[in-house]
């Protein structure tokens, strides 16, 4: 198993409903201090590194999905279907 580039932990969306920005780091425990763009996110996808959600249980950063580029056009999870950005429920910022 490798180690994630990158945890998302939170997001930011436009009126709509489109991810624009992740909040992220680059170790599973740590908080998120990180902001990426979109673009960014999309770009380390296409390279082939890992990334994956990350969610806040109990005190603490419980591992999640690995993110997926779906019609190069929507950012989701493995396993989701959805026809738009979908990430589970991480929390905004």
């Amino acid at each position: 198993m490798t180690t994630p580039k990158y945890y998302v932990k939170k997001v930011r969306r436009n009126d709509d409903g489109q991810i624009v920005k992740v909040k992220v780091s680059e170790d599973l425990e740590s908080r998120p201090s990180k902001v990426l763009k979109r673009k960014k996110v999309v770009k380390q996808l296409k390279k082939g590194k890992d990334i994956k959600t990350a969610y806040l249980r109990d005190g603490r950063w419980t591992e999640g999905d690995k993110l997926k580029i779906h019609n190069d056009k929507w950012l989701r999870t493995e396993g989701n279907e959805n026809q738009r950005d979908n990430l589970g429920s991480l929390k905004s910022f």
